[in-house]
């Protein structure tokens, strides 16, 4: 699938649709309401995103990701992985991974490690979202570098070697959810925090 969403259309009211609704809401009732609201003292200082909180942003990707589901054929499990990789997919952004024991800011593949990544899920408490998020650590590690690589090279980290090592089918990483975390960004860019309707509305700004 082609990151270039232009095509598609979202859609409303079918059972698929209502499944994604209920994972969005368990995500924003137990990630986003919880320990992620220190992401709102994170704030963009360049680019498009300046003045925006990572917070907002957060919110703004995952709102984009949770309509865009059910016409990728998302799964509930792949949804929550999903969903924590746009949390986290900015790590070189998130205190204190942000920063290399000099003070200087430290580049994406340096902050966004297994081994940070795990902290911090650990730290915004996501078990009572999805309970086996550990088993499914590599999958978000990947898709968050995924939704990285045209700006940071990252694609050098995930190798075809650590695909292979993912609880999620290869093939479904590399496709259609490798292409919603880019299609999630490109929506994001090109609202710039305006939206259609009033159910994402009423989503992004719930909590």
């Amino acid at each position: 699938m082609s990151s270039d969403i232009s095509f598609l259309k979202f859609v409303e009211d079918s059972e698929q649709d209502k499944g994604s609704s209920n994972v969005y809401e368990e995500y924003l009732s137990r990630v986003a309401n919880g320990k992620m609201r220190s992401y709102k003292q994170i704030i963009h200082d360049r680019g498009e995103k300046q003045g925006q909180s990572y917070y907002g942003h957060v919110i703004d990707l995952t709102s984009i990701a949770s309509r865009l589901c059910p016409v990728v054929g998302v799964n509930a499990t792949e949804m929550r992985c999903v969903l924590l990789a746009l949390t986290i997919h900015d790590m070189n952004k998130i205190p204190p991974y942000n920063k290399r024991p000099d003070g200087k800011e430290a580049k994406y593949a340096d902050a966004a490690t297994p081994e940070h990544i795990w902290e911090e899920l650990e730290r915004l408490e996501v078990d009572t979202f999805f309970p086996q998020w550990h088993d499914y650590l590599l999958d978000i590690v990947v898709l968050a570098h995924f939704h990285q690589e045209a700006a940071t090279g990252t694609t050098l980290v995930i190798d075809q070697r650590t695909i292979n090592e993912c609880k999620l089918p290869r093939e479904r990483i590399k496709g259609p959810l490798k292409s919603l975390m880019k299609a999630a960004d490109k929506a994001d860019n090109s609202h710039s925090g305006d939206y259609a309707d009033q159910h994402e509305m009423h989503l992004r700004d719930v909590v």
